[in-house]
């Protein structure tokens, strides 16, 4: 259902479309679009690009700046690695859920974001580690504690991408993508 609205969204750009879905409720939290901004990239004939170097950091970034904005819902290019991270999110309880489709034979995760009840976001700190400049690799014994195990930390092992928790347990380290709490 979720997808359905946000596609409306993307095919026209427009806020009326938003309004008409039965997800009005949540394009007045999440999108605020003006009359001035009503045309998309689809409407005027252009192709969706995606061009990024660090899908992490760009992944990393487009949830701190939907959340400084207090949207509901973000778009990001999926990719393994995106949608691997975006599942840890979504079971350790940081984001309240995501679905993957497709735009023009582009993958995207549209993410849903959670807030507190005081409108606070859950994730109050989220940032990349590891940089295509400089790695960051952790054996089992030195994983990172982030707040005092009130944090996580996502690793990228050799059995796939897991938390700090799940890598201590199977006695594994790896390459230390990101740390948030």
């Amino acid at each position: 259902m979720l997808k359905f609205a946000a596609l409306c969204f993307l095919a026209t750009g427009t806020a009326s479309a938003w309004q008409t879905s039965p997800f009005s409720s949540i394009a007045k939290r999440s999108c605020n679009v003006s009359q001035s901004r009503q045309t998309s990239a689809l409407d005027m004939g252009k192709k969706i690009s995606v061009v990024c170097n660090d899908s992490i950091s760009d992944m990393l970034t487009r949830i701190r700046n939907a959340q400084m904005v207090k949207h509901q819902v973000v778009r990001i290019p999926a990719t393994k690695m995106n949608i691997s991270i975006a599942q840890i999110l979504k079971d350790e309880g940081f984001i309240e859920d995501f679905e993957s489709f497709e735009e023009q034979n582009i993958k995207f995760i549209l993410a849903t974001l959670k807030y507190a009840e005081d409108k606070k976001p859950v994730i109050t700190k989220i940032y990349k580690v590891s940089k295509p400049g400089l790695k960051v690799y952790s054996n089992a014994k030195e994983l990172p504690k982030v707040l005092d195990n009130l944090g996580i930390a996502i690793i990228s092992t050799s059995q796939g991408v897991m938390t700090n928790f799940k890598a201590r347990d199977l006695n594994i380290g790896g390459e230390v993508l990101c740390e948030l709490w």
